[in-house]
């Protein structure tokens, strides 16, 4: 373990015991301070101790109550003499609760456990710079925490706070302020307030916030809590849950999505997504599962979805690329329109519309009776197969912009068809084909013109 020498009282230095380089350079920097100031050091003894400025020292186990003066600092380590080169670094339990009036810094070398209890001070700075940690910074306006490689316990409160946790087994408790964490290791975070923010770092971590918050995972596998119009950025095979009537995701893969209310996703990549409400799913791609009231999908090259609304629509539109959208299991009305690419539309037992795009088409109406095959003039050589024109009453054929029903033009279409193997095949004016599988008998009463 590595450790900073600090000045102390007397002929002495402090061993702070150190764990990672961002609480190294800021001891550094503490360190550069206190010589550059020439504070004054006090050495603490357990009890109740007056510090009249400068710099405080506990060198030995014990608890300490500490009051006094406006701004001090507290420094927590192995008292050794000045010049020594000996490495011995404190080890034991310390128990420190801060009566100072206005602003505070502690940092805890002690590779043992620490109890900090930072009172009332307006500002505090706290560095558990190794060893297991117990931080409550329950009632100051400011709090910067920062804590090393232990399992360390971090309450805050009503002020504003910023937690760096360290790659231990950390649980974060936030208060009603708004808090910045950084969570490096396997962490338990809860928050009760509004306006937090949380960048998980380390991964399979446990993660509950309120309304109004902001994860952002670049990492994988954690478990993610939301409230009312909170947002998650990013993440890898998150389980995620919201639980007011708003919320977000943007990107993320191979992530379990569920919301009590409506939900806005973005660029979510294999993602399997269930939703109460209304989901608004833009430029998502990959192996996707969708359920929800209703949903508006505008999905991304490489998307195959399969889509389910349990109590509205789907509108399916393909952003570009090749992209499956599968509507078999869904009750209500599956509505798709393709693009540049080439789209496999399947639909259910609704009444389905299903519009090609201008690559070509593979079209399935599903189980329901009534669904509309659409095409439109501009799609320039595209290739489409209808597999299921002939399995249910009512469906129909759309030919929009080709100028068929001017000049007899759908019988001079369906008298140049090409049947062939139970199927029919028509070639249309902009050089698009479109087959029909098992049927052989299409008739002008099977059209929509315009």
């Amino acid at each position: 373990m590595a450790y900073v020498t600090i000045p102390g009282a007397g002929n002495t230095q402090i061993n702070v015991s150190v764990d990672g380089a961002e609480n190294q350079a800021l001891i550094d920097n503490y360190k550069s301070v206190l010589i550059s100031s020439g504070m004054p050091h006090t050495l603490l003894a357990t009890g109740f101790s007056t510090l009249p400025g400068g710099q405080g020292e506990i060198t030995s186990s014990g608890t300490y109550s500490i009051g006094g003066a406006s701004s001090a600092s507290v420094v927590i380590g192995e008292s050794v003499p000045s010049g020594s080169t000996s490495s011995s670094v404190l080890d034991t339990n310390v128990n420190v609760t801060l009566a100072l009036t206005s602003s505070a810094t502690v940092i805890s070398g002690n590779a043992g456990n620490t109890t900090i209890n930072t009172g009332s001070v307006s500002s505090v700075t706290v560095v558990g710079a190794a060893g297991n940690n117990v931080i409550t910074a329950s009632n100051n306006s400011s709090a910067l925490i920062q804590t090393g490689n232990g399992n360390d316990t971090i309450f805050t409160g009503i002020g504003a706070s910023t937690v760096d946790a360290g790659t231990g087994d950390n649980s974060i408790t936030l208060g009603t302020g708004a808090n910045f964490v950084r969570s490096e290791g396997q962490d338990t975070i809860t928050g009760f307030g509004q306006h937090d923010v949380v960048t998980i770092i380390g991964g399979s971590s446990q993660v509950s916030l309120g309304s109004t918050a902001l994860v952002i995972d670049a990492a994988s596998a954690s478990t993610v809590t939301l409230g009312e119009n909170s947002t998650l950025a990013g993440g890898t095979g998150d389980t995620v849950t919201f639980t007011g009537s708003t919320g977000s995701v943007l990107g993320g893969m191979s992530d379990t999505i569920s919301a009590a209310g409506n939900l806005n996703i973005t660029d979510a990549n294999n993602s399997t997504i269930n939703v109460s409400g209304t989901l608004n799913f833009i430029g998502g791609s990959g192996d996707t599962t969708i359920t929800a009231g209703n949903a508006t999908v505008y999905g991304a090259a490489g998307l195959n979805a399969v889509v389910s609304a349990t109590s509205g629509h789907v509108l399916f539109a393909s952003m570009g690329g090749s992209e499956t959208v599968n509507g078999a299991s869904s009750t209500t009305a599956l509505h798709a329109f393709g693009n540049s690419g080439y789209t496999v539309f399947i639909g259910g037992s609704a009444a389905d519309t299903l519009v090609g795009g201008a690559l070509g088409n593979v079209m399935t109406g599903g189980s329901g009776s009534a669904n509309l095959f659409a095409f439109v003039d501009g799609t320039n050589g595209g290739s489409s197969v209808v597999t299921d024109f002939g399995s249910a009453a009512g469906n129909q054929i759309a030919l929009y912009d080709y100028g068929y029903q001017n000049n007899n033009g759908l019988q001079t279409l369906l008298d140049s068809a090409t049947v062939a193997g139970g199927n029919t095949t028509l070639k249309l004016s902009d050089n698009s084909t479109i087959t029909f599988l098992n049927v052989t008998d299409l008739n002008s009463g099977d059209f929509q013109l315009s």
